[in-house]
Protein backbone atom coordinates (compact mmCIF):
# COMPACT_ATOMS: atom_id res chain seq x y z
CA UNK A 1 0.00 0.00 0.00
CA UNK A 2 3.04 1.97 0.56
CA UNK A 3 4.39 1.78 -2.89
CA UNK A 4 0.76 2.60 -4.05
CA UNK A 5 0.65 5.78 -2.42
CA UNK A 6 3.99 6.99 -3.29
CA UNK A 7 2.73 5.89 -6.95
CA UNK A 8 -0.07 7.70 -7.07
CA UNK A 9 1.85 10.65 -5.58
CA UNK A 10 4.50 10.16 -8.68
CA UNK A 11 1.75 10.71 -11.30
CA UNK A 12 0.04 13.77 -9.50
CA UNK A 13 3.40 15.34 -9.82
CA UNK A 14 3.99 14.96 -12.94
CA UNK A 15 0.57 16.04 -14.09
CA UNK A 16 1.34 19.45 -12.02
CA UNK A 17 4.31 19.75 -14.18
CA UNK A 18 2.56 19.46 -17.28
CA UNK A 19 0.36 21.68 -16.12
CA UNK A 20 1.71 24.16 -14.58
CA UNK A 21 4.06 25.14 -17.54
CA UNK A 22 4.76 29.18 -16.19
CA UNK A 23 6.17 27.77 -13.18
CA UNK A 24 9.84 29.77 -12.23
CA UNK A 25 12.86 27.77 -12.84
CA UNK A 26 13.97 27.15 -9.21
CA UNK A 27 10.31 25.85 -8.68
CA UNK A 28 10.12 23.43 -11.42
CA UNK A 29 13.84 22.13 -10.53
CA UNK A 30 12.46 21.56 -6.76
CA UNK A 31 9.25 19.42 -8.13
CA UNK A 32 11.14 17.74 -10.44
CA UNK A 33 13.78 17.15 -7.30
CA UNK A 34 10.31 16.14 -5.35
CA UNK A 35 9.45 13.62 -7.97
CA UNK A 36 12.48 12.40 -8.80
CA UNK A 37 12.80 11.58 -4.50
CA UNK A 38 9.61 9.64 -4.83
CA UNK A 39 10.56 7.61 -7.66
CA UNK A 40 13.13 6.31 -5.56
CA UNK A 41 11.38 5.62 -2.63
CA UNK A 42 8.71 3.79 -4.64
CA UNK A 43 11.58 1.50 -6.37
CA UNK A 44 12.70 0.62 -2.52
CA UNK A 45 9.61 0.37 -1.17
CA UNK A 46 8.57 -2.64 -3.53
CA UNK A 47 11.61 -4.50 -2.45
CA UNK A 48 12.05 -3.11 1.19
CA UNK A 49 8.31 -4.37 2.88
CA UNK A 50 8.73 -7.91 1.52
CA UNK A 51 12.19 -7.62 4.13
CA UNK A 52 11.81 -5.48 6.39
CA UNK A 53 10.18 -7.90 8.83
CA UNK A 54 12.98 -10.74 8.29
CA UNK A 55 15.86 -7.56 8.75
CA UNK A 56 16.44 -4.77 11.10
CA UNK A 57 18.56 -2.83 8.33
CA UNK A 58 15.89 -2.50 6.25
CA UNK A 59 13.85 -1.56 8.83
CA UNK A 60 16.09 1.34 9.30
CA UNK A 61 16.33 1.82 5.87
CA UNK A 62 12.70 2.18 5.65
CA UNK A 63 12.78 4.94 8.35
CA UNK A 64 15.54 6.65 6.54
CA UNK A 65 13.32 7.28 4.26
CA UNK A 66 10.44 8.76 5.79
CA UNK A 67 13.10 11.31 7.02
CA UNK A 68 13.17 11.95 2.71
CA UNK A 69 9.08 11.85 3.00
CA UNK A 70 9.32 14.25 5.70
CA UNK A 71 11.52 16.62 3.50
CA UNK A 72 9.34 16.52 0.93
CA UNK A 73 6.44 17.82 3.13
CA UNK A 74 8.39 20.56 3.95
CA UNK A 75 9.22 21.52 0.38
CA UNK A 76 5.63 21.16 -0.32
CA UNK A 77 4.60 23.72 2.11
CA UNK A 78 7.61 26.12 1.01
CA UNK A 79 5.79 26.17 -2.46
CA UNK A 80 2.03 25.58 -1.98
CA UNK A 81 1.21 29.27 -1.49
CA UNK A 82 2.68 29.87 -5.17
CA UNK A 83 0.92 26.63 -6.30
CA UNK A 84 -3.20 27.23 -5.40
CA UNK A 85 -5.21 24.14 -6.06
CA UNK A 86 -2.99 22.17 -7.11
CA UNK A 87 -0.42 22.48 -5.03
CA UNK A 88 -2.84 21.80 -1.93
CA UNK A 89 -3.47 18.53 -3.80
CA UNK A 90 -0.21 17.70 -4.03
CA UNK A 91 0.62 18.58 -0.26
CA UNK A 92 -2.25 16.24 0.66
CA UNK A 93 -0.48 13.57 -1.41
CA UNK A 94 2.67 14.32 0.37
CA UNK A 95 1.51 14.01 3.77
CA UNK A 96 -0.30 10.66 2.45
CA UNK A 97 3.44 9.04 1.80
CA UNK A 98 4.60 10.44 5.43
CA UNK A 99 2.72 7.17 6.46
CA UNK A 100 6.09 5.18 6.59
CA UNK A 101 4.45 1.76 6.22
CA UNK A 102 1.72 0.30 4.94
CA UNK A 103 -1.37 1.08 7.00
CA UNK A 104 -2.56 -1.89 6.77
CA UNK A 105 0.08 -3.59 8.36
CA UNK A 106 -1.96 -3.66 11.64
CA UNK A 107 -4.96 -5.78 9.76
CA UNK A 108 -3.16 -8.94 11.19
CA UNK A 109 -5.49 -11.17 13.59
CA UNK A 110 -4.94 -10.24 17.23
CA UNK A 111 -5.27 -13.32 19.37
CA UNK A 112 -8.84 -13.57 20.87
CA UNK A 113 -9.81 -9.98 20.53
CA UNK A 114 -13.75 -9.84 18.80
CA UNK A 115 -13.43 -8.98 15.15
CA UNK A 116 -15.92 -5.90 15.26
CA UNK A 117 -13.43 -4.16 17.93
CA UNK A 118 -10.34 -5.31 15.99
CA UNK A 119 -12.58 -3.60 12.83
CA UNK A 120 -12.90 -0.30 15.31
CA UNK A 121 -9.65 -0.14 16.35
CA UNK A 122 -7.92 -0.25 12.58
CA UNK A 123 -10.77 3.00 11.73
CA UNK A 124 -9.21 4.71 15.02
CA UNK A 125 -6.15 4.39 13.62
CA UNK A 126 -6.63 5.52 9.91
CA UNK A 127 -8.18 8.81 11.96
CA UNK A 128 -5.32 9.28 14.43
CA UNK A 129 -2.98 9.46 10.61
CA UNK A 130 -5.73 11.59 9.14
CA UNK A 131 -6.78 9.42 6.46
CA UNK A 132 -10.21 9.30 7.16
CA UNK A 133 -12.15 12.33 9.13
CA UNK A 134 -14.81 12.20 11.60
CA UNK A 135 -17.43 13.73 10.48
CA UNK A 136 -20.36 12.38 13.34
CA UNK A 137 -19.68 10.56 17.00
CA UNK A 138 -21.89 9.24 19.28
CA UNK A 139 -21.43 8.00 22.34
CA UNK A 140 -17.98 7.86 21.69
CA UNK A 141 -17.94 5.98 18.53
CA UNK A 142 -17.64 7.00 15.24
CA UNK A 143 -21.05 7.16 13.45
CA UNK A 144 -20.18 9.23 10.14
CA UNK A 145 -16.35 9.82 8.17
CA UNK A 146 -15.35 10.47 5.19
CA UNK A 147 -11.97 10.10 3.17
CA UNK A 148 -10.47 13.27 1.82
CA UNK A 149 -10.68 13.36 -2.56
CA UNK A 150 -7.15 12.50 -3.33
CA UNK A 151 -7.71 9.63 -1.25
CA UNK A 152 -11.02 8.68 -2.19
CA UNK A 153 -9.56 8.69 -6.08
CA UNK A 154 -6.79 6.64 -5.20
CA UNK A 155 -8.93 4.12 -3.53
CA UNK A 156 -11.42 3.70 -6.62
CA UNK A 157 -8.41 3.65 -8.68
CA UNK A 158 -6.77 0.97 -6.56
CA UNK A 159 -10.14 -1.13 -6.05
CA UNK A 160 -10.29 -1.37 -9.65
CA UNK A 161 -7.01 -2.37 -10.76
CA UNK A 162 -7.01 -5.46 -8.49
CA UNK A 163 -10.99 -5.99 -9.59
CA UNK A 164 -12.16 -5.40 -5.81
CA UNK A 165 -15.77 -4.21 -6.54
CA UNK A 166 -17.47 -2.52 -9.47
CA UNK A 167 -20.24 0.37 -9.83
CA UNK A 168 -23.00 -0.84 -12.37
CA UNK A 169 -23.16 2.15 -15.17
CA UNK A 170 -26.47 1.84 -16.51
CA UNK A 171 -24.88 4.47 -19.52
CA UNK A 172 -22.47 1.68 -20.51
CA UNK A 173 -24.97 -1.09 -19.77
CA UNK A 174 -22.07 -3.07 -18.32
CA UNK A 175 -19.44 -4.64 -15.37
CA UNK A 176 -16.68 -5.83 -14.91
CA UNK A 177 -16.85 -10.22 -15.09
CA UNK A 178 -13.66 -10.10 -12.83
CA UNK A 179 -15.04 -8.29 -9.77
CA UNK A 180 -17.15 -10.21 -7.06
CA UNK A 181 -18.51 -7.50 -5.96
CA UNK A 182 -20.99 -5.32 -7.38
CA UNK A 183 -22.99 -2.38 -6.12
CA UNK A 184 -26.19 -0.79 -8.14
CA UNK A 185 -27.47 2.32 -7.27
CA UNK A 186 -30.16 2.55 -10.51
CA UNK A 187 -31.90 0.53 -13.11
CA UNK A 188 -31.55 -2.47 -11.47
CA UNK A 189 -34.01 -4.22 -14.00
CA UNK A 190 -31.27 -3.45 -16.79
CA UNK A 191 -28.72 -4.59 -14.78
CA UNK A 192 -29.75 -8.04 -14.41
CA UNK A 193 -30.56 -8.09 -18.24
CA UNK A 194 -26.98 -8.49 -18.07
CA UNK A 195 -25.55 -12.15 -18.29
CA UNK A 196 -24.30 -12.89 -14.63
CA UNK A 197 -24.47 -16.45 -14.72
CA UNK A 198 -20.95 -16.98 -14.67
CA UNK A 199 -20.00 -14.79 -11.70
CA UNK A 200 -19.66 -16.21 -8.21
CA UNK A 201 -21.05 -12.98 -6.74
CA UNK A 202 -19.76 -12.55 -2.61
CA UNK A 203 -21.38 -9.30 -2.19
CA UNK A 204 -24.16 -7.37 -3.83
CA UNK A 205 -25.26 -4.48 -2.32
CA UNK A 206 -28.31 -3.13 -3.57
CA UNK A 207 -30.02 0.76 -3.32
CA UNK A 208 -32.35 1.06 -6.53
CA UNK A 209 -35.65 2.05 -4.74
CA UNK A 210 -37.52 1.54 -8.24
CA UNK A 211 -36.49 -2.26 -8.44
CA UNK A 212 -38.46 -4.61 -6.19
CA UNK A 213 -38.01 -7.61 -8.34
CA UNK A 214 -34.94 -8.82 -6.76
CA UNK A 215 -35.85 -12.09 -6.02
CA UNK A 216 -36.57 -13.52 -9.30
CA UNK A 217 -33.20 -13.58 -10.12
CA UNK A 218 -31.91 -15.03 -7.02
CA UNK A 219 -29.80 -17.81 -8.69
CA UNK A 220 -27.21 -14.50 -9.27
CA UNK A 221 -27.07 -14.70 -5.19
CA UNK A 222 -26.14 -18.20 -4.78
CA UNK A 223 -22.33 -17.83 -3.52
CA UNK A 224 -22.46 -14.41 -1.63
CA UNK A 225 -21.38 -13.46 1.62
CA UNK A 226 -22.90 -10.44 1.91
CA UNK A 227 -26.76 -9.34 0.78
CA UNK A 228 -27.44 -5.18 1.22
CA UNK A 229 -30.84 -3.84 -0.38
CA UNK A 230 -32.09 -0.90 0.12
CA UNK A 231 -35.41 -0.49 -1.87
CA UNK A 232 -39.01 0.18 -1.71
CA UNK A 233 -41.31 -2.20 -0.95
CA UNK A 234 -40.26 -6.11 -1.75
CA UNK A 235 -43.08 -7.77 0.75
CA UNK A 236 -42.19 -11.54 1.02
CA UNK A 237 -38.91 -13.39 0.13
CA UNK A 238 -39.17 -16.51 -0.93
CA UNK A 239 -38.35 -19.48 0.80
CA UNK A 240 -35.48 -19.85 -1.72
CA UNK A 241 -33.24 -17.53 0.52
CA UNK A 242 -32.53 -20.68 2.53
CA UNK A 243 -30.83 -21.71 0.30
CA UNK A 244 -28.16 -19.15 0.19
CA UNK A 245 -25.46 -21.17 2.82
CA UNK A 246 -22.48 -18.62 2.36
CA UNK A 247 -24.33 -15.75 3.54
CA UNK A 248 -23.11 -13.87 6.26
CA UNK A 249 -24.58 -10.28 6.15
CA UNK A 250 -28.03 -9.50 5.67
CA UNK A 251 -29.84 -6.16 5.40
CA UNK A 252 -32.70 -5.43 4.25
CA UNK A 253 -35.35 -2.42 3.92
CA UNK A 254 -39.25 -2.64 2.26
CA UNK A 255 -39.77 -6.37 3.86
CA UNK A 256 -42.63 -7.44 5.56
CA UNK A 257 -41.49 -10.69 6.89
CA UNK A 258 -38.99 -14.13 6.51
CA UNK A 259 -39.58 -17.26 5.74
CA UNK A 260 -38.95 -20.46 7.67
CA UNK A 261 -36.16 -21.24 5.22
CA UNK A 262 -33.74 -18.42 7.06
CA UNK A 263 -33.10 -21.20 9.88
CA UNK A 264 -30.41 -22.71 7.29
CA UNK A 265 -28.46 -19.70 6.99
CA UNK A 266 -26.15 -21.08 9.69
CA UNK A 267 -23.22 -19.06 8.68
CA UNK A 268 -24.99 -15.90 8.51
CA UNK A 269 -23.65 -13.19 11.55
CA UNK A 270 -25.66 -10.36 11.05
CA UNK A 271 -29.20 -9.50 10.37
CA UNK A 272 -30.90 -6.32 10.30
CA UNK A 273 -33.94 -4.77 9.06
CA UNK A 274 -35.07 -1.14 8.37
CA UNK A 275 -39.24 -2.00 8.22
CA UNK A 276 -41.56 0.13 6.18
CA UNK A 277 -44.05 -0.81 8.38
CA UNK A 278 -43.85 -0.49 12.22
CA UNK A 279 -43.18 -4.30 13.49
CA UNK A 280 -42.49 -7.20 11.15
CA UNK A 281 -42.49 -11.30 12.04
CA UNK A 282 -39.35 -13.37 12.64
CA UNK A 283 -39.81 -17.09 11.99
CA UNK A 284 -39.31 -18.78 14.98
CA UNK A 285 -36.72 -20.76 12.49
CA UNK A 286 -34.76 -17.90 13.15
CA UNK A 287 -32.98 -19.27 16.61
CA UNK A 288 -31.25 -21.92 14.55
CA UNK A 289 -28.71 -19.04 13.07
CA UNK A 290 -26.26 -20.75 15.40
CA UNK A 291 -23.49 -18.10 14.30
CA UNK A 292 -25.51 -14.92 14.15
CA UNK A 293 -24.06 -11.77 15.95
CA UNK A 294 -25.77 -9.03 15.84
CA UNK A 295 -29.48 -8.78 15.60
CA UNK A 296 -31.32 -5.49 14.51
CA UNK A 297 -34.60 -6.02 13.90
CA UNK A 298 -38.36 -4.89 15.62
CA UNK A 299 -40.15 -7.88 15.32
CA UNK A 300 -43.55 -8.05 16.74
CA UNK A 301 -44.02 -11.82 18.24
CA UNK A 302 -41.97 -13.30 21.21
CA UNK A 303 -39.35 -15.19 19.27
CA UNK A 304 -39.40 -18.30 21.86
CA UNK A 305 -35.75 -19.84 22.46
CA UNK A 306 -33.81 -16.55 21.61
CA UNK A 307 -31.18 -17.89 24.43
CA UNK A 308 -30.02 -20.67 21.68
CA UNK A 309 -28.54 -17.89 19.96
CA UNK A 310 -25.54 -17.87 21.89
CA UNK A 311 -23.19 -16.28 20.02
CA UNK A 312 -25.54 -13.12 20.38
CA UNK A 313 -23.36 -9.87 20.90
CA UNK A 314 -25.80 -7.28 19.45
CA UNK A 315 -29.89 -7.01 20.04
CA UNK A 316 -31.07 -4.48 19.21
CA UNK A 317 -35.09 -2.32 18.77
CA UNK A 318 -36.53 -5.69 20.43
CA UNK A 319 -39.99 -4.64 22.54
CA UNK A 320 -40.15 -5.40 25.95
CA UNK A 321 -43.11 -7.61 25.09
CA UNK A 322 -40.81 -9.80 23.35
CA UNK A 323 -38.48 -9.91 25.86
CA UNK A 324 -40.38 -10.30 29.63
CA UNK A 325 -40.47 -13.71 29.80
CA UNK A 326 -36.51 -14.74 28.46
CA UNK A 327 -34.19 -16.09 30.48
CA UNK A 328 -30.88 -14.60 29.10
CA UNK A 329 -28.74 -16.69 31.09
CA UNK A 330 -26.99 -18.28 28.16
CA UNK A 331 -26.47 -14.85 26.29
CA UNK A 332 -22.82 -15.24 27.56
CA UNK A 333 -21.91 -12.91 24.77
CA UNK A 334 -24.32 -10.34 24.44
CA UNK A 335 -22.95 -6.75 24.92
CA UNK A 336 -25.53 -4.68 23.52
CA UNK A 337 -29.34 -4.43 24.07
CA UNK A 338 -31.42 -1.88 23.00
CA UNK A 339 -35.45 -2.30 24.31
CA UNK A 340 -38.62 -0.29 23.57
CA UNK A 341 -41.65 0.09 24.57
CA UNK A 342 -41.51 -0.66 28.56
CA UNK A 343 -44.14 -0.42 30.82
CA UNK A 344 -44.54 -0.52 34.36
CA UNK A 345 -45.59 -3.52 34.92
CA UNK A 346 -43.10 -5.17 33.61
CA UNK A 347 -39.92 -6.57 35.39
CA UNK A 348 -36.52 -5.88 33.63
CA UNK A 349 -34.97 -8.14 36.64
CA UNK A 350 -33.70 -10.93 34.24
CA UNK A 351 -31.54 -8.06 32.14
CA UNK A 352 -29.05 -8.76 35.04
CA UNK A 353 -28.40 -11.77 33.89
CA UNK A 354 -26.48 -10.77 31.27
CA UNK A 355 -23.09 -10.79 32.53
CA UNK A 356 -20.86 -8.85 30.07
CA UNK A 357 -23.24 -5.96 28.90
CA UNK A 358 -21.55 -3.01 28.46
CA UNK A 359 -24.34 -1.26 26.25
CA UNK A 360 -28.35 -0.94 27.49
CA UNK A 361 -30.87 1.52 26.67
CA UNK A 362 -34.31 1.57 27.29
CA UNK A 363 -37.54 3.45 26.12
CA UNK A 364 -40.85 3.61 28.06
CA UNK A 365 -43.90 3.85 25.58
CA UNK A 366 -45.52 7.33 25.92
CA UNK A 367 -45.78 8.52 29.00
CA UNK A 368 -44.58 5.25 30.64
CA UNK A 369 -42.57 5.26 34.10
CA UNK A 370 -40.29 2.24 34.60
CA UNK A 371 -40.42 -0.15 36.78
CA UNK A 372 -37.85 -0.55 39.55
CA UNK A 373 -34.28 -0.52 38.06
CA UNK A 374 -32.41 -1.64 41.06
CA UNK A 375 -31.21 -4.45 38.43
CA UNK A 376 -28.97 -2.17 36.87
CA UNK A 377 -26.53 -2.16 39.83
CA UNK A 378 -25.76 -6.08 38.58
CA UNK A 379 -24.43 -5.32 35.80
CA UNK A 380 -21.06 -5.22 36.20
CA UNK A 381 -19.49 -4.11 32.96
CA UNK A 382 -22.24 -1.94 32.19
CA UNK A 383 -20.63 1.29 30.50
CA UNK A 384 -22.94 3.23 28.56
CA UNK A 385 -26.58 3.67 29.89
CA UNK A 386 -29.51 5.21 28.29
CA UNK A 387 -32.63 5.72 30.16
CA UNK A 388 -35.81 7.27 28.31
CA UNK A 389 -38.81 7.40 30.36
CA UNK A 390 -40.39 8.27 33.48
CA UNK A 391 -38.66 7.25 36.16
CA UNK A 392 -40.09 7.12 39.63
CA UNK A 393 -37.24 6.78 42.35
CA UNK A 394 -33.55 7.43 40.49
CA UNK A 395 -31.69 4.22 42.06
CA UNK A 396 -28.99 4.99 44.61
CA UNK A 397 -26.57 2.89 43.30
CA UNK A 398 -24.94 2.27 39.66
CA UNK A 399 -22.00 -0.13 38.80
CA UNK A 400 -18.74 2.24 38.81
CA UNK A 401 -18.26 0.53 35.58
CA UNK A 402 -20.34 3.61 33.75
CA UNK A 403 -18.97 5.93 31.86
CA UNK A 404 -21.92 7.76 29.72
CA UNK A 405 -25.14 8.03 30.78
CA UNK A 406 -28.24 9.55 29.21
CA UNK A 407 -31.37 10.29 31.25
CA UNK A 408 -34.31 11.70 29.05
CA UNK A 409 -37.90 12.84 29.76
CA UNK A 410 -37.59 10.90 33.32
CA UNK A 411 -39.29 13.84 35.78
CA UNK A 412 -37.23 13.45 38.44
CA UNK A 413 -38.84 15.65 41.49
CA UNK A 414 -35.12 15.34 42.94
CA UNK A 415 -31.61 16.53 42.35
CA UNK A 416 -30.17 13.39 40.54
CA UNK A 417 -26.34 15.21 41.21
CA UNK A 418 -25.52 13.55 44.48
CA UNK A 419 -26.26 10.28 43.08
CA UNK A 420 -24.73 10.40 39.75
CA UNK A 421 -21.72 12.21 40.94
CA UNK A 422 -20.34 9.32 42.84
CA UNK A 423 -19.96 7.17 39.69
CA UNK A 424 -16.29 7.23 39.70
CA UNK A 425 -16.27 6.95 36.19
CA UNK A 426 -18.48 8.67 34.43
CA UNK A 427 -17.30 11.09 31.65
CA UNK A 428 -20.27 12.18 29.92
CA UNK A 429 -23.52 12.77 31.28
CA UNK A 430 -26.81 13.95 29.31
CA UNK A 431 -29.82 15.25 31.28
CA UNK A 432 -32.43 16.03 28.39
CA UNK A 433 -35.71 16.81 30.41
CA UNK A 434 -34.64 14.58 32.98
CA UNK A 435 -35.33 17.16 36.34
CA UNK A 436 -38.49 19.09 36.77
CA UNK A 437 -36.71 20.68 40.13
CA UNK A 438 -35.64 23.98 40.92
CA UNK A 439 -31.60 23.60 42.10
CA UNK A 440 -29.45 21.30 41.42
CA UNK A 441 -26.78 21.06 43.84
CA UNK A 442 -22.92 19.37 42.63
CA UNK A 443 -21.00 19.10 46.06
CA UNK A 444 -17.15 18.38 47.19
CA UNK A 445 -15.29 15.82 45.29
CA UNK A 446 -18.09 14.93 43.17
CA UNK A 447 -17.94 14.35 38.91
CA UNK A 448 -14.04 13.40 39.83
CA UNK A 449 -14.31 12.02 35.48
CA UNK A 450 -17.06 14.41 34.09
CA UNK A 451 -15.37 15.73 30.66
CA UNK A 452 -18.85 16.94 28.78
CA UNK A 453 -22.20 17.58 30.71
CA UNK A 454 -25.35 18.81 28.96
CA UNK A 455 -28.70 20.39 30.29
CA UNK A 456 -31.26 19.77 28.16
CA UNK A 457 -35.19 21.38 28.62
CA UNK A 458 -34.82 21.78 32.29
CA UNK A 459 -37.58 23.82 32.07
CA UNK A 460 -37.54 25.03 35.98
CA UNK A 461 -34.23 24.53 36.65
CA UNK A 462 -33.14 27.86 38.63
CA UNK A 463 -30.05 27.49 40.27
CA UNK A 464 -26.83 25.24 40.09
CA UNK A 465 -24.70 25.39 42.67
CA UNK A 466 -21.14 23.76 41.93
CA UNK A 467 -18.36 23.40 44.24
CA UNK A 468 -14.82 24.37 43.67
CA UNK A 469 -13.83 20.88 43.86
CA UNK A 470 -16.28 19.17 41.41
CA UNK A 471 -15.89 18.36 37.87
CA UNK A 472 -12.14 18.99 37.64
CA UNK A 473 -11.81 17.55 34.54
CA UNK A 474 -15.10 19.04 32.97
CA UNK A 475 -14.33 19.78 28.82
CA UNK A 476 -17.66 20.36 27.33
CA UNK A 477 -20.60 21.94 28.33
CA UNK A 478 -24.36 22.24 26.99
CA UNK A 479 -27.12 24.32 28.10
CA UNK A 480 -30.20 24.66 26.11
CA UNK A 481 -34.12 25.17 26.85
CA UNK A 482 -33.63 25.71 30.33
CA UNK A 483 -35.18 29.50 30.50
CA UNK A 484 -34.86 30.04 34.10
CA UNK A 485 -31.57 29.19 34.34
CA UNK A 486 -30.10 32.80 35.84
CA UNK A 487 -26.84 32.10 35.40
CA UNK A 488 -23.97 29.28 35.02
CA UNK A 489 -21.59 28.98 37.82
CA UNK A 490 -18.31 31.25 37.08
CA UNK A 491 -16.00 28.33 36.63
CA UNK A 492 -18.01 27.40 33.87
CA UNK A 493 -18.00 30.15 31.67
CA UNK A 494 -14.56 29.31 30.46
CA UNK A 495 -15.71 25.92 29.41
CA UNK A 496 -16.15 25.09 26.02
CA UNK A 497 -19.98 25.17 24.43
CA UNK A 498 -21.19 21.85 22.87
CA UNK A 499 -23.41 21.70 20.21
CA UNK A 500 -25.50 18.45 20.00
CA UNK A 501 -27.40 17.11 17.63
CA UNK A 502 -30.23 16.60 19.64
CA UNK A 503 -32.24 14.75 16.83
CA UNK A 504 -30.51 11.48 17.98
CA UNK A 505 -33.14 11.87 20.82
Amino acid sequence: MADAFVSFAVQKLGDFLIQQVSLRKNLRKEIEWLKNELLFIQSFLRDAELKQSRDQRVQQWVFEINSIANDVVAILETYSFQAGKSASRLKACACICRKEKKFYNGFIPRGEERMEDVAEGFLNELIRRSLVQVVDTFWERVTECRVHDLLHDLAIQKALEVNFFDIYDPRSHSISSLCIRHVIHSQGKRYFSLDLSNLKLRSIMFFDPDFCNVFQHIDVFRHIYVLHLNIKEVGYIPYAIGSLYQLKFLRFRGIHDLPSSIGNLKNLQTLVFDPVRYTFQLPSETVDLINLRHLVARYSEPLAHISKLTSLQVLERVCCDQWKDVDPVDLVNLRELSMLDIRKSYSLNNISSLENLSTLTLFCRGDESFPSLEFVNCCEKLQKLWLRGRIEKLPHLFPNSITIMVLQNSGLTEDPMPILGMLPNLRNLDLFRAYEGKEIMCSDSSFNQLEFLILYGLENLERWDLVTSAMPLIKGLGVDDCPNLKEIPERMKDVELLKRNYNKW
